[in-house]
């Protein structure tokens, strides 16, 4: 039971580290693309309750989960395309 906590702590200790690391916007797109997967998460979270119960929490977990993908996947586009506006050559476009 012991080394299963201590993998969990190592694990989350070095999500957090690539979370956290490298230039302001490959951290912004660390975070999206972590927000996009716990989304999907909350969406089949939502999903699998829906077996049980079709309103309510399965409903609403859902549907935060869609919404929190969706934006994030939004967010995440709108990275890239600063990512690309910043490395571009001068003298183009």
């Amino acid at each position: 039971m012991r080394s299963v906590l201590g993998m969990l702590r190592g694990l989350t200790g070095s999500l957090k580290g690539s979370l956290m690391a490298g230039a302001r916007l490959d951290r912004m797109e660390n975070w999206s693309i972590a927000f996009i997967v716990l989304g999907a998460l909350a969406f089949a979270a939502g999903m699998l309750l829906s077996a049980w119960q079709t309103q309510g929490l399965a409903a609403l977990l859902s549907m935060f989960g869609t919404l929190a993908s969706f934006l994030a996947t939004a967010v995440l586009v709108f990275i890239w395309l600063m990512k690309e506006i910043k490395n571009r050559p001068e003298g183009t476009g």
